[in-house]
């Protein structure tokens, strides 16, 4: 079954390097058109964490009416989010959804590793296998991203020789940690994708309002985290949640930025309301002149203005005395 969903997604890859014969563009087109096909969803993700964040107030006036009383706690938080149709696990829909592409790319992308006993090359990818790799022979061919740059130092073209291989294998490579600084040359921007690989999981957290510092912290240690597992992952894995990350921080951005217009056109409208809902009050109290002659005429008259300009429900019921009155 999962070897079955790679080599579909090798094929979706396979379409798009027809196009820019660059695997890392490719990767890259290929990743943008998802984030593009789960729009929609990223959309209402974001909406009901920045609902959520909004909730801080009312959920901790919860937390503080009924803290010796757990069950009642979360009934009237459930009740919350219902109402404002919110979801508390929200948060967590982004790293669901990538997680298991990363997990995938990184399974697609893996070089097949020699067994030196037996002299078979074993754990190789559909790229890998693509390029030559068998269970004999290793791929004859690299898959540089940005094949036509040339970086001083290095033999191989491309920004990235190769997505196929990791930081922590361009490293050994050079004779490990205690030679890094020969390394540099070859090794530099495969650090600099780590980097934002790392960087991709606090940006989020840093963009929310009222980002709490238990959220914060939470971001620096997946960023530390993430720094560390990415040393071990294919460059092209990493380029592609590289390029997911920073799409769905402008993403979150832009709808940000939306919802902010469409609460400050919601307060101009409730303004304008308002102001004609006393235009109108005014017009009314002008059109009605005050009865002369008779002082509970005048009287009621004055009650009835008075209702109107202050909207009170009792209104019909001023003006019925008003009536009676009258008559007597």
């Amino acid at each position: 079954m999962w070897q079955t969903i790679l080599d579909a997604l090798f094929a979706i890859l396979k379409v798009f390097y027809s196009f820019t014969k660059d695997w890392g563009l490719a990767i890259i087109l290929m990743t943008i058109v998802f984030r593009i096909l789960v729009w929609p969803l990223m959309t209402k993700q974001v909406r009901s964490t920045v609902g959520m964040q909004k909730l801080q107030p009312l959920m901790k006036e919860i937390q503080e009416k009924y803290a010796d009383d757990k069950q009642k706690q979360s009934e009237e938080m459930m009740k919350l989010y219902k109402d404002q149709k919110v979801s508390p696990f929200s948060g967590c829909l982004p790293m669901i959804l990538q997680l298991p592409l990363l997990f995938a790319f990184y399974s697609m992308l893996a070089i097949g590793r020699l067994n030196t006993k037996t002299h078979i090359y074993a754990g190789g990818g559909p790229l890998w296998r693509y390029l030559g790799g068998t269970g004999t022979h290793p791929a004859d061919k690299v898959a540089p991203f940005l094949k036509f740059i040339h970086l001083p130092g290095v033999k191989l073209p491309g920004f990235l020789p190769d997505i196929m291989t990791t930081p922590d294998m361009v490293l050994q490579a050079h004779g490990g940690w205690h030679n890094i600084l020969g390394a540099l040359p070859t090794l530099w921007p495969y650090l600099l994708v780590v980097l934002l690989f790392a960087a991709g999981s606090l940006i989020p957290m840093l963009m929310m309002p009222g980002g709490n510092s238990q959220n914060k912290t939470m971001g620096l240690f997946m960023s530390v985290f993430m720094l560390f597992i990415g040393f071990s992952i294919p460059a092209g894995a990493v380029l592609y949640y590289d390029v997911s990350t920073f799409f769905a921080v402008g993403q979150q951005a832009f709808i940000q930025r939306r919802m902010r217009l469409e609460e400050e056109e919601e307060i101009k409208e409730i303004i304008a309301e308002e102001d004609n809902d006393k235009k109108k009050g005014k017009g009314k109290n002008a059109s009605k002149p005050l009865p002369a002659g008779k002082d509970s005429g005048q009287g009621a008259s004055k009650s009835k203005n008075t209702a109107a300009n202050n909207g009170s429900k009792k209104k019909n019921t001023q003006g019925t005395g008003s009536k009676s009155g009258s008559k007597k």
